[in-house]
């Protein structure tokens, strides 16, 4: 099942770049870890949770990038 997004531009930006950067300030913003994860997951790699804030990422991103 994909779930379109319905809130794009209201919780969360509109556009992929603006929403590559957004989640990316989560990670290096003071209340996030520091920095971006070492590298991208390959086509491999198995997936073994997903964390999808649903306040929008303005109040949990933080969180969630830890």
């Amino acid at each position: 099942m994909v779930r379109r997004p319905v809130v794009a531009g209201r919780f969360y930006s509109g556009s992929k770049d603006a929403l590559r950067s957004e989640i990316s300030d989560c990670f290096l913003a003071a209340l996030g870890p520091g920095s971006l994860p070492l590298s991208e997951p390959t086509r491999d790699a198995q997936v073994k949770a997903i964390v999808s804030p649903h306040a929008g990422f303005m109040c949990s991103g933080f969180a969630a990038a830890h």
